[in-house]
């Protein structure tokens, strides 16, 4: 007969593999093309220069997925003791930015939308202007008939570089800081017990930190050069909802810093729990 903890295991590997393969599949959808969408070289709003990113992407994952992964864990077993509810915390929040990292990869190369210093990475070559239409020169027209081009007009021949430049939509930026710091607001307001009609102002603000440095981390995106306002408005709408989406998975309600127990019945949660404690205890014996 299994024990408990092995049970245990197996129940929540089949999890851990799944999010491994979709993370997996969410890079390499990352790495393949963009649709090859056609765009004017009159567009003013893909003229801009490229700037260095304000918040890179390493500060970001930090940021939006580390720092509240740690957040998480330590407070889930500061308030109960128990490992289950750790486990619990950081697959939750780990679920959150795997779903999210797919959603926004296949978007972003479905939409194949050029971010705002596009044409810096692109070096389109201007002795090909009337060339890609079908139509034939334009006199005295910096565009062709009808006015667009696609990326066979790009000399840069760095296709990362290239390609990269087609993915400002949706903000990648916005939507895993909003759906990681999101998330732990969430989690925070439930751990404080910030709805249980006390009304402390000190919680409020506390829970409202994270929704403001997601903010920062998205708004920047704008200033850098990297997406246009809409790639940033939905990005940051797609992953609030998705952290809305991952918490009621495993958690009650905001009232509650004790996640659901139903994978295993009643009698077997409680196993879990007693063996939990049955470790505590042997660990603080004197030997």
């Amino acid at each position: 007969m299994l024990t408990i903890n092995r049970r245990y295991f197996i129940s929540y590997l089949p999890d851990w593999v799944v999010l491994a393969v979709v993370a997996a599949a969410s890079w390499g959808i990352g790495s393949a093309a963009p649709y090859n969408r056609d765009f004017s070289l009159q567009d003013n709003t893909i003229k801009h220069a490229i700037h260095p990113d304000t918040i890179p992407f390493y500060a970001a994952v930090l940021i939006s997925f580390i720092f509240p992964l740690f957040v998480i864990a330590g407070l889930s077993y500061y308030k109960s003791a128990s490992w289950y509810a750790v486990h619990i915390g950081v697959l939750s929040i780990t679920l959150t930015q795997v779903i999210t990292l797919f959603f926004t990869s296949v978007i972003k190369n479905l939409a194949g939308r050029p971010r705002p210093d596009f044409l810096a990475r692109c070096i389109p070559d201007l002795s090909k202007i009337n060339d890609y239409t079908g139509f034939g020169p334009i006199p005295n027209s910096k565009d062709p008939f009808m006015g667009f081009y696609n990326r066979a007009i790009c000399t840069n021949t760095d296709k990362s570089i290239l390609y990269n430049g087609m993915r400002s939509f949706p903000s990648g930026h916005a939507s895993a800081s909003f759906c990681g710091l999101i998330f732990l607001s969430l989690f925070l307001a439930s751990h404080l017990r910030l709805y249980n009609g006390k009304g402390y102002v000190y919680k409020a603000v506390l829970v409202s930190i994270p929704p403001l440095v997601a903010s920062i981390i998205a708004v920047s995106r704008t200033f850098d050069n990297r997406h246009h306002w809409q790639d940033v408005l939905i990005g940051s709408i797609l992953g609030s909802l998705i952290a809305f989406f991952c918490y009621y998975i495993y958690y009650p309600n905001l009232s509650s810093f004790t996640p659901f127990s139903d994978r295993f019945d009643k009698d077997n949660y409680s196993d879990v729990r007693s063996n939990e404690r049955m470790d505590i205890q042997h660990s603080i014996s004197p030997v």
